[in-house]
């Protein structure tokens, strides 16, 4: 209850907003006013008040009151001329009751005392009759006021009986004064004595009532009003304080009096002011207000007529000249509004339009309705436009047509699109129809009958419908009907097949369709359409076929759109990078990117692209895990047939094993398979580059011929294996003694060709020499710790060659030179070399045709015995007689037999001749003695020699034991097991054999044991100084008695001296050859030369 209680006090206090600011000045002027009536009221009881004389009292009481009437007369003016205002029964009543007041307060100025007598004689009951009643009227008619506050008038006569009443009341009132003057005596005033009790008591009534009519306004002031209520409010609060200082006073003169007179006029200032503000000031501004509401709303109005799409435009009704024309409708039309305005429609427009357009206006003028033309066409200055426009009637205040306005709509593009779209659904063949689901019958477009094959006279029922479907076709489609569309109410949405009626062709169509209901949910119809999809259907067997085979390709088929992103990809791609289909689509082919591939491919690639060329190359991309793989790509751009690109399409085959592949074929064609290096090949591509940039720029070019010394020892002795290795590491150690921009080339076994660019004589001697160095080192192979020293020949270009084939021959030549002077050196290829080198090819050439033209002979040099001074036999020396050239010496041609594999045919020739030789001295008494022949190496390696002999014995029927096979230590120890095995079965055939050249080799004593051998021959080098030489003397001793010791005899060679003779006998050599015996001799001097020396030669 307390709670409630203060929500009613709390509201009872609140007042409106809108009368807050008023109140609050109001408030402030009461509280001043009030203030001064309390030092009034209590003034007495500290000093006397001083009354005013009748004399000045007079004029003021006329001046106040004259102020009181006009104001009252001005409320009343006011409210009988405001009776057409919204308020004005509320003001035309207050107007009334102050124009009573005014009257009656105009009778108590005449009735005051010291006025003229007024019908009666002035007096204070007089005054103050006609006072109170003035005061009485007023106050009740604020109380009435403030009680109903009455709306608006409605009708115009209340102000007459408002008014009239007024009079009538006012008459009344001065009743007393016409015929009972003698009423008014002493009532209200008693002379020395000041108020009777009925003039105070009338005053405080007259209070009670005016903060009643407080309170009242009060709670008016809790909401909105049009009113000043907070004026009111102070008027009546004013005039209950003027009606307490009426209760105050002892003298008509005395200041309470004045005061009371003076707080009237103020409360009526506040009653004018709030008749003024509601019935005229606030009018005013309402009508400010609304003059400017209506100027925002012309302009608003107006912006929406100037910025609205469509052509708006006014005509008079009278003459339908143009009086608007909005910015649309210039645009539309390409007429100015400043031509337009003020003309008529035959001044623009072709006489027949203008005749329409008239004849149009006219009848919605006439009638007064609404035209709307849906399609109405014009001819502009911008062309034919079709409008959509609406026209009505606008009519003045008494109903007459005063303008016809016109909204006119550009539906020009629409109705393209509308035939555009008519003309591709006849092209598409997309038919519309209606199905009446109560009747079961349907209607369908002129489209939809084309395509069922129909005309107007078909029967459009449900049986005609089923006409149209396949029989294959119905029970499907009935079933769907009926459990989809009908009881689940699902669209429609079937491909099927229908027969067209006029030629009963087959068509599959496409069916769309949904339902539709009324407000209540009962089903009226369904509504579709019906596509030919016959072109489709029978193509997409063909599409089938092309997906599948897309799908299934062997190569990577992706396409993009025109933007590079990926709209498909099939399912190699997917195998290739390892990217699933979901996670390539909307991505770009960038995700493969590697970086591997040079920016200019992908520019070449976009060039081509761009201008609508078709691209083929190779890319390297990356896969999903990271691993980089070669594709050859072909990307074509999709173009329509406008040419407008908007797709690419590129086929991409993984070519990754196959590059590695040819990469290994590369390899295999450039390079040596072994070492790595390059091979002939690559060496002739890389020489020839080479030579042109030599030639171009001027400079030297070198080439060596690197030939390794011994190393088919290595071969031999420790396998084939530990001879690669040994190449392989002799191949990197090459590598590092040489710069970037050389060339090293592997031949083929132990030859290795370097070229040098921009390299003269003299810096080739140096990498020569660090070449050597490089090569020469010790190498572990096999657990052997092997040496192996190079053979360098150079040749430099362009003083040693032209061309890369010269070039080559002459580095050979001058490497060969290294081999036949020490090994283990280099050498600069020279004149005298080339000469060499042309005599050994003459040589060559000429030695294929000696042995048919008989230039070959054998001489034959004495072996003499040092033991008995007998000749024991002879060695067979090979002599070369050209016609042309003279006698050629062995050691000049007999190598080149070896170089040349000619040795073979040759040594069977020398075995042949030598055996028939000795088999007829023999013959002929001249005996016993050995023939010994040298035996090459290339003729020991045979595999036919033991065989050979064989045969040349049989042949000549020269016994075994006369011929004696001579081998070099090289020949034996190139390969000591199979020289043992061959030496094991000649042995075995009693032939004799001895080691050739002994000492100047190097042999494995555990082998010689091992060689069945007969002699060992001490080489002439070790013969030659043997008197002078120390150490000659001392390798000549240790070979007799090693020789000795093992139990084979020695020959010494190259005897000239009785000195070498007389030491070799002394150290028990057991034969001995040489010029100091006899030169070699051929057959028929030699002949001579035994039967000279018959008996002995010593």
């Amino acid at each position: 209850m307390d709670k409630s209680m203060s929500l009613e006090s709390k509201n009872f206090f609140q007042i409106h907003p809108s009368h807050q600011e008023s109140f609050g000045r109001v408030i402030r002027i009461l509280m001043l006013f009030a203030f001064i009536v309390i030092l009034f009221w209590v003034a007495p009881l500290f000093f006397n008040i001083p009354n005013m004389d009748n004399d000045g009292y007079l004029p003021l009481h006329i001046l106040l009151e004259t102020v009181s009437i006009v104001i009252a007369m001005q409320v009343s003016g006011i409210g009988w001329n405001s009776y057409q205002h919204k308020f004005s029964a509320n003001i035309v009543f207050l107007s009334s009751v102050f124009f009573g007041v005014a009257i009656l307060d105009f009778t108590h100025l005449l009735s005051y005392v010291g006025m003229p007598a007024f019908f009666t004689p002035s007096g204070p009951d007089k005054a103050i009759y006609f006072w109170l009643n003035a005061r009485f009227l007023s106050s009740v008619g604020l109380l009435i006021f403030a009680y109903f506050l009455f709306s608006a008038l409605k009708s115009k006569t209340l102000r007459y009986i408002f008014f009239f009443s007024m009079l009538v009341l006012v008459t009344l009132l001065h009743w007393p004064l016409f015929f009972h003057d003698d009423w008014l005596i002493n009532i209200f005033f008693i002379p020395g004595q000041g108020l009777t009790p009925l003039k105070i008591y009338s005053e405080y009534s007259l209070i009670i009532i005016n903060l009643v009519t407080a309170i009242l306004l009060y709670k008016q002031m809790k909401k909105t009003h049009a009113y000043q209520i907070a004026a009111l409010f102070g008027a009546v609060c004013m005039m209950a304080m003027s009606e307490f200082l009426f209760t105050l006073y002892f003298d008509l003169t005395d200041m309470y009096n004045i005061l009371g007179h003076i707080y009237k006029a103020i409360a009526y200032v506040f009653i004018y002011r709030a008749i003024f503000v509601t019935a005229i000031e606030r009018p005013y501004q309402e009508l400010h207000e609304s003059q400017k509401q209506l100027h925002d709303k012309n302009q608003l109005l107006d912006s929406i007529i100037e910025n609205i799409p469509h052509m708006i435009f006014l005509k008079h009704a009278s003459d339908l000249r143009y009086a608007l024309f909005n910015r649309a409708g210039e645009k539309l039309t390409g007429f100015s509004r400043e031509k337009l305005l003020g003309h008529n429609d035959y001044e623009f427009f072709p006489k027949e339009q203008a005749d329409f357009f008239i004849q149009k206006d006219k009848e919605i003028l006439g009638n007064g309705g609404i035209l709307d033309i849906a399609e109405e066409k014009i001819d502009t200055p911008t062309g034919t436009r079709i409008l959509h426009t609406k026209k009505l009637t606008l009519k003045d205040a008494d109903g007459k047509p005063s303008y016809l306005l016109g909204i006119s709509e550009d539906i020009t593009q629409r109705k393209q699109i509308e035939d555009s779209l008519h003309e591709s659904q006849v092209i598409a063949g997309l038919g519309s129809y209606v199905l009446n689901m109560q009747t079961g019958i349907w209607t369908s477009s002129a489209v939809l009958d084309s395509l069922f094959g129909i005309d107007d006279k078909y029967s459009r029922s449900i049986e005609g419908w089923q006409k149209l479907i396949h029989p294959d076709d119905w029970a499907r489609m009935d079933h769907y009907f009926k459990n989809e569309v009908i009881t689940q109410k699902k669209p429609f949405n079937q491909e099927y097949r229908i027969i067209r009626q006029n030629d009963s062709s087959e068509r599959w169509v496409h069916g769309l369709g949904k339902l539709e209901f009324d407000a209540d949910g009962k089903l009226l119809r369904m509504i579709g359409t019906i596509q030919d999809i016959t072109e489709r259907k029978l193509s997409s067997s063909s599409l089938q076929k092309l997906s599948l085979a897309v799908e299934q390709s062997p190569n990577s088929i992706v396409i993009t759109d025109i933007n590079g992103n990926i709209e498909y990809v099939n399912k190699m791609f997917t195998t290739v990078t390892g990217y699933s289909f979901d996670e390539a689509i909307g991505q770009n082919p960038k995700i493969l990117k590697s970086d591997e591939t040079l920016p200019s491919t992908y520019n070449e690639m976009w060039t081509h692209l761009t201008s609508g060329k078709i691209w083929n190359g190779e890319l390297i991309n990356r896969k999903k895990d990271g691993t980089t793989y070669i594709e050859s790509a072909t990307i074509s751009p999709v173009k329509q047939e406008d040419g407008t690109i908007t797709n690419y399409v590129a086929i991409k085959e993984d070519i990754t094993q196959k590059k590695k592949a040819e990469e290994r074929i590369e390899n295999l064609a450039h390079f040596d398979q072994l070492t790595g290096l390059p091979n002939r090949i690559m060496l002739n591509d890389r020489v020839t580059y080479l030579l042109n940039m030599a030639q171009r720029n001027n400079e030297p070019l070198s080439v060596m011929f690197l030939d390794l010394d011994h190393f088919k020892n290595i071969n031999d002795t420790l396998g084939h294996t530990a001879g690669d290795q040994l190449l392989i590491a002799v191949a990197k150690r090459i590598k590092m003694a040489i710069r970037d921009e050389d060339t090293v080339s592997r031949l083929g076994g132990d030859e290795f060709i370097l070229l040098f660019p921009d390299t003269d004589a003299n810096t080739a001697m140096h990498i020569a020499t660090k070449l050597i160095e490089a090569v020469s080192k010790p190498s572990i192979i096999e657990n052997h710790e092997l040496t192996i020293t190079p053979s360098i020949g150079i040749a430099v270009y362009p003083n040693d060659g032209a061309d890369f084939e010269t070039l080559l021959k002459n580095a050979d030549t001058a490497m060969y030179q290294v081999k036949n002077d020490s090994r283990n050196s280099f050498n600069f290829f020279t004149q005298e070399m080339q000469q060499h080198l042309a005599r050994n090819l003459q040589l060559v050439n000429a030695m294929r045709q000696a042995l048919k033209r008989k230039e070959l002979e054998l001489y034959y040099q004495p072996q003499i015995s040092i033991e008995d001074g007998h000749i024991i036999g002879a060695e067979a020396l090979l002599r070369w007689n050209h016609p042309e050239l003279g006698m050629i010496s062995p050691a000049e041609f007999i190598p080149i037999a070896e170089d040349s594999g000619q040795i073979i045919e040759i040594g069977e020739w020398v075995l042949r001749s030598a055996a028939f030789q000795m088999k007829q001295w023999l013959d002929e008494g001249f005996g016993p003695m050995i023939i010994a022949v040298n035996i090459s190496a290339v003729q020991f390696r045979q595999t036919n020699l033991t065989q050979l002999i064989t045969n040349i014995l049989n042949e000549t029927k020269l016994p075994s034991q006369y011929l004696e096979l001579e081998l070099t230590e090289a020949v034996t120890m190139s390969d000591p097991k199979v020289a043992i095995d061959v030496m094991n079965t000649l042995h075995g055939q009693g032939i004799r054999m001895s080691i050739d050249d002994f000492g100047t080799g190097y042999s494995s004593l555990s082998y010689l044991k091992q060689f069945k051998v007969y002699k060992l021959k001490i080489d002439q080098s070790f013969i030659r100084n043997i008197t002078d030489d120390s150490e000659d003397r001392a390798i000549v001793s240790a070979i007799i008695d090693m020789a000795n010791n093992l139990g084979l005899r020695t020959i010494a060679e190259g005897v000239e001296t009785s000195e070498q003779l007389s030491f070799l006998r002394l150290h028990g050599c057991n034969e001995v050859q040489g010029y100091y015996f006899s030169k070699p001799l051929c057959a028929k001097e030699f002949l001579k030369f035994i039967k000279i020396n018959a008996s002995t030669v010593l």
